[in-house]
């Protein structure tokens, strides 16, 4: 990006309200809802996808961000209860 890490993280403070991180977290973990909505087949294939390793800590983040589990997820999305 030609600028320094501490500028780059400013910019997206200012302009995105998080940090690069932050922001990178909160697309993997929108790609992931979107795979899951899709019914994928399981939970860890969509966590490998996304690359996330932790399946306690993406569950945690998963659900701070949309209000449910991922597996509930992706059972409303293959009609199971």
């Amino acid at each position: 990006a030609g600028v320094s890490a501490r500028a780059l993280q400013y910019g997206f403070l200012t302009h995105r309200g998080m940090t690069p991180m932050a922001y990178l977290r909160a697309v993997r973990l929108d790609r992931a809802r979107d795979d899951l909505a899709a019914g994928q087949p399981t939970v860890a294939e969509v966590m490998a996808r996304w690359h996330f390793h932790n399946a306690a800590r993406f569950s945690a983040q998963y659900r701070a961000r949309f209000g449910e589990t991922p597996g509930t997820t992706r059972a409303r999305a293959r009609g199971e209860r």
